[in-house]
């Protein structure tokens, strides 16, 4: 993509107020309903160590 290209579609984006980005959040815990985690990261140390070795191996 060429410079000036790029510069145009800066320039467009900014004009749609698309130069902003929002984050997602954790609920506040202390908030009753808001919101129940969609799903908790569980790791074993078993899981980590087949990752490691299939790792290894590529």
């Amino acid at each position: 993509m060429a410079g000036d290209e790029w510069e145009q579609l800066k320039a467009s984006a900014a004009g749609k107020g698309l130069t902003q980005m929002q984050l997602s959040g954790k609920p506040d815990e202390d908030k009753p309903n808001a919101g129940d985690p969609v799903g908790d990261l569980n790791v074993r140390q078993q899981d980590l160590a087949k990752i490691g070795d299939q790792a290894v191996t590529l």
